[in-house]
């Protein structure tokens, strides 16, 4: 097994989901301060609800952001064997 190519392969996922999840909050953030979203009446919480689902979004993409920073940095070694019995 080659831990590098394994390493690679988490990075690049955690990369891809880093971008889709960075480009929902943005669509939520939009969603809050549209001026469409605005509250008819007191009991209409959208905006409120879409700013709930945006700052959710910024916590997940934060947290990506924090595995990807560790999976990078982390630093992989190959396990060897030198001969005879394993």
């Amino acid at each position: 097994m080659n831990k590098n190519a394994v390493r690679e392969q988490i990075i690049q996922r955690l990369r891809d989901e880093l971008s889709r999840q960075a480009q929902a909050a943005q669509l939520s953030r939009d969603e809050a301060i549209d001026e469409e979203s605005r509250a008819e009446n007191k009991w209409d919480t959208h905006s409120q609800e879409a700013a709930y689902l945006a700052e959710g979004q910024s916590r997940l993409v934060a947290e990506i952001g924090a595995s990807l920073q560790a999976y990078t940095s982390l630093p992989v070694r190959e396990i060897g064997f030198t001969g005879g019995e394993p």
